[in-house]
């Protein structure tokens, strides 16, 4: 067979998942939901936090596609737990609780959780992974699509105002310069100094004045 006449080789397709292995997407708004429903199933299939513990550390994976950075059980059950309990400088919870990647500067907006086949998983969501957490999610997202608009609009509002009081001293400086008046920094106002008046010459005396003092 000629090479004019060999056929293309296609592709080869992506490596399928290995069987039993469920990868879920979990937008970051709702996470720690979702990772509240995943521990308290845990704990309810299993029973023994231990066995929670080391079930999240085996048989789940959470990352971020967008920076690489994983979650940790420990990290999995925090963010199951109340926010009032999270250390005050665990800056990677609070990044988390607020719908953003725990990497400082990463712009991801969604995590992804790998479940190991072992653990019966529809068991532990009451079903389909992720169903249960459907309306949450989407209510999240809403809720932070909300948030980000009223952010963007309180940012056109102070953009607006910033804006008027600079045309507003524009104007001023403009005003200040063509009537001569100071402006700080540019022009210092103008110093008059007044000339000392000179003393009145007395008149000279007049003939007949100057003959009746004889």
């Amino acid at each position: 067979m000629s090479p004019e006449s060999a056929p293309e080789s296609s592709p080869a397709p992506p490596p399928a998942e290995p069987a039993g292995v469920v990868v879920h997407r979990v937008d970051l708004p709702s996470l720690s939901r979702f990772a509240e429903q995943l521990v308290s199933g845990l704990r309810a299939v299993l029973g023994r936090d231990e066995l929670v513990t080391l079930t999240l550390r085996d048989k789940v994976q959470t990352a971020c596609p967008q920076c690489g950075l994983t979650l940790t059980a420990d990290d999995l059950q925090a963010l199951a737990t109340p926010a009032g309990g999270d250390p005050a400088d665990n800056s990677k919870l609070h990044r988390l609780r607020q719908g953003y990647c725990a990497r400082n500067g990463c712009s991801g907006y969604f995590y992804q959780f790998t479940f190991q086949p072992g653990v019966d998983w529809s068991k532990v969501f009451g079903g389909a992974i992720g169903d249960s957490a459907a309306a949450t999610s989407e209510a999240a997202i809403a809720a932070e699509h909300e948030r980000l608009a009223a952010a963007a609009e309180r940012q056109r509002r102070r953009l607006r105002i910033l804006i008027g009081v600079g045309i507003v001293l524009l104007l001023l400086l403009l005003r200040q310069w063509f009537t001569g008046g100071t402006i700080p920094f540019l022009r210092e106002p103008r110093q008059f100094h007044a000339a000392p008046a000179s003393a009145p010459s007395s008149p000279a005396p007049s003939p007949a004045s100057r003959g009746t003092n004889r």
